[in-house]
């Protein structure tokens, strides 16, 4: 199983920023940014040099939140496995760009396109943005496009 961070910067008006990924795992899809652990890198790290790499944001280890933990499974897909920490940053520097793996673009948060994105996001990501902490697994289908079983636990902050 691998480890990954993903985070959801939200603006001082209360928008979130969402990516459209171009390319790999989830192309087509939007979510918050993201990626795999390099090394022995920490969760909090990778969340730093994922941010700056797929949207050009600077966050430092003040500002993001930890607001979840996350199994995602494939059903006999091990493959996508992957533990996810999951973090909200309500302050940053600089301005979204669009790199070569995602199209940034500023959602209001009753118009989140939970339609084009996960299918489990749905479920989990409205509590992360009512600053609930999550835990727990969600289980998927091989291909990832059906979600199967959610297991999940909210605690309030």
């Amino acid at each position: 199983m691998r480890d990954t961070s993903l985070v959801f910067p939200i603006s001082i008006t209360g928008d979130i920023l969402l990516g459209k990924k171009k390319r790999g795992f989830g192309v087509g899809k939007w979510n918050g940014f993201g990626g795999k652990l390099e090394g022995s890198e920490s969760y909090l790290a990778c969340a730093i040099r994922e941010v700056k790499e797929e949207v050009g944001l600077h966050v430092t280890p003040e500002e993001l939140v930890l607001y979840g933990i996350l199994f995602f499974e494939f059903q006999n897909n091990r493959d996508w496995n992957h533990k996810g920490y999951v973090y909200i940053a309500t302050s940053f520097q600089g301005t979204p760009i669009e790199s070569e793996e995602m199209l940034p673009q500023w959602f209001a948060l009753d118009a989140i396109p939970y339609t084009y994105m996960w299918k489990a996001d749905r479920i989990w990501l409205p509590h992360v943005l009512a600053r609930e902490k999550v835990s727990g697994t969600i289980l998927f289908s091989a291909n990832g496009e059906e979600l199967l079983k959610t297991d999940l636990k909210y605690t309030n902050t």
